[in-house]
């Protein structure tokens, strides 16, 4: 259901920021910021609070997650890291970052009954506990590519950073190598994130290689090809036909989703004459050239490299930005209007 894999995303995202906002006022509130304008007991009030929100959130990116028939997830796939027959390396990691946050949730409500300085140490996991979750973030999203992701990611890397950096300056003298020591190794260990980002997640191909089942990775010429979202689960091809509805993408401009009644999804892109069908990771399986009649639809005979062809029309609200999709295989009507266009 697309509705649930919008759901699942969003707030998953949602979570990875309340997760950072968290980790930077428990940075703040370890070096005492704070005073007589913001005494500390609302910084950690503040903290406490958000963490719970933060956790609501992520609940509902679980129940969103395992509502979706999209994925083989289970409820034991959320607690138990790495048992997933779906990704099970990158889930696994979201299994144990859900699991850290648990435990930090637990030690904060029971702050007054523990020993402090076993509570500074156990806390000290938020940063592994957030580190995992931006690795999960990237190793089973399906909009790892988009500009909100990637500016949501990148936005609470350097807060991460900023806050940890703060944190080991500005707690007095002493332990100078360890703290140093820290630093460069947080600066590393994201350089190697990130170049890990770049040849994984955001190279083609990805969905194979992280783990998708078989059955879910989307044929297109050959007996594998990714497939990374709902909109893959089933891969456009020379019998793709009917009737779809569609959704623009307002923040990727000229792209656009579409599902079916009977489950069939995949993803369009109008860039001026030229229209392309696919899958989110092979967005091009079918292209063409496009134009509009008379009704104000699109139009258009699309090819594969197989010389496999499909006949679009297309209508779209410029306002809602949703509309409908007619496929039919093969060369239709549109074919016979070009050629008698061209006589």
């Amino acid at each position: 259901m697309n509705v649930l894999w919008y759901a699942t995303r969003a707030t998953g995202e949602v979570a990875l920021l309340f997760l950072t906002i968290v980790l930077a006022l428990g940075a703040l509130s370890a070096v005492r910021v704070g005073g007589r304008r913001v005494p500390r007991f609302v910084v950690a009030g503040m903290h406490r609070n958000l963490t719970l929100a933060g956790l609501g959130f992520l609940a509902v990116h679980i129940l969103t997650t395992l509502l979706d028939s999209y994925a083989p997830i289970g409820l034991i796939d959320t607690v138990v890291p790495f048992v997933s027959a779906y990704r099970p390396i990158w889930l696994g990691l979201g299994a144990v970052a859900f699991d850290t946050l648990l435990v930090l949730t637990v030690t904060s409500l029971l702050r007054t009954r523990l020993n402090l300085r076993w509570w500074r140490a156990a806390h000290w996991s938020a940063y592994g506990c957030w580190l995992v979750a931006v690795i999960h973030a990237f190793g089973t999203g399906s909009d790892t590519r988009t500009s909100v992701f990637l500016l949501l990611t990148g936005g609470c890397v350097a807060v991460a950073l900023v806050a940890l950096a703060w944190r080991l300056t500005a707690g007095g003298p002493g332990h100078e190598l360890l703290r140093a020591s820290t630093a460069m190794g947080a600066v590393f260990t994201m350089v190697v994130i990130g170049i890990w980002a770049l040849l994984g997640p955001l190279a083609p191909g990805w969905a194979s290689r992280s783990g998708t089942p078989p059955r879910l990775v989307a044929g297109a010429g050959s007996s594998e090809a990714p497939a990374s979202s709902p909109s893959a689960s089933r891969a456009p091809s020379a019998s793709l036909h009917g009737r779809y509805t569609v959704y623009l993408d307002f923040t990727e401009p000229g792209r656009a989703r579409f599902t079916g009644p009977g489950g069939e999804a995949g993803q369009l892109s109008l860039d001026g004459r030229t229209i392309a069908l696919g899958t989110v990771d092979t967005p091009r399986l079918f292209t063409g050239g496009a134009r509009a009649d008379e009704e104000g639809r699109i139009v258009g005979v699309l090819r594969d490299a197989t010389g496999g062809a499909v006949t679009v029309r297309i209508t779209l609200s410029p306002t809602t930005g949703a509309g409908t999709l007619r496929v039919t295989p093969g060369f239709g009507a549109v074919a016979d209007e070009d050629e008698e266009g061209g006589e």
